[in-house]
């Protein structure tokens, strides 16, 4: 390029040269310049004959990855440098060009300058949330791209990060490899308190997850029917069931039960409320599951209990044990496998019956239908209604098959009940079809409405009776009678079938010969068909 310049010169100045000589050589003042010059040369000279000058260029040379040449470019001398588009490669990203100069002096080389690219996975576990991924530039620091506070952004409602990443990744950590954060999240879990509202009941506390939606149990406390959950302690505020999103105290409303309280028992649940308080009145309205009640152990029962005609399925427990209150109104069909017998509190008596073990208040229009066995090494007081009666039993029909294996010589076993032993005791107004199964080799007593009777002032009234036994002391009405007097009256009709017994009577199978049985005026007995002529 300077050779160019350099010819340039000399050919300017020769020229100049050769003007300057002619116009020398005219002396004729005269003689005007266009004279001198050829004719054909009269006018101006080509200027496009006369070389122009070449300007000055520099060779810029872009440079990518690996020496990779991008671009080869000129740039006039002096002007600016316009780089091209940057290459991009994977697992790169382009920063700038490194230039020597900004405009073009000389032939030079520009580098691209690349930052290398990593990615950060956050995972999650213990929540269903995608993994996110975020690509960062090589020497940046992890918080520059991810932080605690951006991943919580991403959790929902309800939960929380339980471990923190940045106890394996430094938030200051700067980034020279690909990182996997693992974020270990987890629902929230809020506390619920139940205020029993009353001293009895001490406070209670369930630990429920988010979003669940919470249903609190009913409770029960004595003297009291419980009358559901509310959100403020003066209980005007009633708890219906919902999504849990923060901690929750509820308060029990109470009602207080006396023993003129009536109350309906509707669900299964409401047999806490029997539990609770047996001495109120009760009336059952729905389909209740009275094994149930068989099942809550209620040791004694004083109140009234209306079944009101409903079916109670009963198993190996008495629906009571003891009652002495009013039952009344039940069909109750039992199947009673391995019988529960109940020992009878400050004494040595064991007993069982379909309605309860021992009853010393009122049975009345039920049905008792089913079978009972019993197995036991004790003596024990058997019977369809009650094993021990010393209270009143009428209008009751029976329909029972007892079977006894292995209970001790003294048991009683009776259609309605196993033994009386209190004064002024009454069954009247029976239907029972029984049949006993006993081992005849062991002394027992059986019969078709009382095993035993040990006392006196005892009246049987209104009875109609088919009764097959299998004993060793079988009675058509009673087994054994050991005290003056049990009086017989109404209508007695008697029908009665005995197998394999030692000792056996229509009406009472052992009195030890002591006239026990005191026949009131008018009364009817029959015996199987025939009219009774005398004990």
């Amino acid at each position: 390029m300077k050779k160019k310049l350099w010819l340039a010169i000399i050919i300017l100045a020769l020229i100049t040269a050769v003007v300057f000589v002619f116009c020398a050589c005219n002396d004729d003042p005269e003689t005007s310049p266009e004279e001198l010059l050829p004719e054909d040369n009269l006018e101006d000279p080509n200027l496009e004959d006369i070389p122009e000058l070449e300007e000055s260029k520099c060779k810029i040379t872009f440079i990518g990855l690996n020496d990779e040449i991008i671009a080869e470019i000129e740039v006039k001398e002096g002007e600016k440098i316009v780089p091209p588009e940057a290459k991009q490669y994977d697992g790169y990203v382009f920063k700038e060009w490194e230039m020597p100069s900004e405009t073009a002096a000389t032939d030079m080389t520009v580098t691209a300058i690349y930052a290398k690219l990593y990615k950060i996975t956050v995972k999650f576990s213990g929540i269903n949330i995608q993994e996110q991924e975020y690509t960062i530039e090589e020497g940046l620091l992890i918080s520059d791209k991810v932080n605690l506070q951006s991943v919580q952004a991403l959790i929902p409602d309800g939960y929380y990060v339980t471990g923190d990443y940045a106890e394996e990744y430094s938030y200051n950590r700067a980034v020279i490899k690909d990182i996997v954060l693992e974020i270990q999240c987890a629902k929230m879990v809020y506390t619920v308190t139940l205020n029993g509202n009353v001293k009895d009941i001490p406070l209670q506390t369930e630990q429920i997850e988010y979003g669940e939606i919470y249903t609190p149990t009913n409770i029960s406390a004595n003297g009291y029917i419980f009358k559901g959950w509310y959100t403020d302690k003066e209980c005007t505020k009633p708890y219906e069931p919902q999504e849990i999103k923060a901690d929750l105290t509820l308060y029990a409303k109470w009602e207080e039960v006396t023993e003129d309280t009536h109350i309906e028992l509707a669900t299964d649940e409401d047999i806490e409320i029997l539990k609770a308080n047996p001495y109120a009145q009760y009336t059952i309205t729905g389909n209740i599951d009275f094994a149930k009640i068989a099942e809550a152990d209620i040791p004694l029962f004083t109140g009234v209990l209306d079944g009101n005609n409903k079916t109670a399925i009963l198993g190996n427990k008495p629906l009571f044990k003891e009652n002495k209150g009013t039952i009344r109104n039940f069909d109750i069909q039992v199947q009673a496998d391995n019988a529960e017998i109940y020992k009878q509190e400050d004494k040595s008596n064991f007993a069982y019956g379909a309605i309860c073990a021992i009853n010393t208040g009122t049975i009345e229009n039920c049905t008792i239908s089913g079978s009972i066995t019993i197995v036991s090494d004790k003596a024990v007081y058997i019977g369809g209604v009650c094993g021990i009666n010393n209270g009143d039993i009428k209008g009751v029909s029976v329909d029972i098959e007892i079977l006894c294996e292995q209970p001790a010589a003294q048991s009683a076993i009776g259609g309605v009940a196993g033994s009386i032993s209190a004064v002024n005791t009454t069954i009247s107004d029976i239907t029972c079809d029984v049949k006993i199964l006993s081992d005849s080799t062991a002394i027992r007593y059986c019969g078709g409405i009382v095993g035993i009777i040990s006392t006196s002032d005892i009246t049987l009234s209104d009875i109609t009776i088919y009764a097959e036994i299998t004993g060793m002391v079988a009675g058509g009405i009673i087994g054994q009678t050991t005290a003056k007097w049990t009086t017989l009256s109404g209508k007695i009709n008697i029908e009665t079938v005995f197998t394999n017994c030692g000792i056996e009577d229509c009406i009472v199978g052992f009195d030890n010969d002591i006239p026990m049985i005191d026949i009131s005026e008018g009364t009817i007995i029959t015996v199987n068909g025939k009219p009774y002529d005398g004990i």
